[in-house]
């Protein structure tokens, strides 16, 4: 195989990585598909938007505690524990809500 041949492959090769093969209207579709998901697990178990906000608002009081704000890292800490117990009541509440519910279960 010499350098012409070699060189076509590599030409080949980079235009079909670069090459889009996925229609844009299936990614929509896919992305559509994952947030339905992500409404439908919301429904489901209430406290989770509250539980992903404490952990968002717990790297935002480290990270500022890392920069010197300490004030700053402790107020935010506390609203931190606030969304927490929040997520946490909810999520039992949700719990209870839909403990008998379950399609998934195997009854032996």
């Amino acid at each position: 195989m010499g350098v012409p041949e070699i060189m076509a492959n590599v030409k080949f090769c980079v235009h079909s990585l670069t090459k889009r093969t996925v229609p844009l209207y299936m990614t929509q579709i896919g992305l559509d598909n994952i947030m339905l998901r992500v409404k439908g697990y919301v429904k489901e178990n209430w406290g989770s938007p509250f539980i992903f906000g404490f952990m968002l608002l717990l790297i935002v009081a480290a990270v500022s505690l890392s920069a010197g704000f300490a004030s700053l890292a402790d107020t935010v800490a506390v609203y931190a524990f606030y969304t927490l117990a929040a997520g946490v009541i909810l999520q039992l509440a949700s719990f209870l809500k839909y403990r008998g519910n379950d399609d998934d279960e195997v009854s032996v």
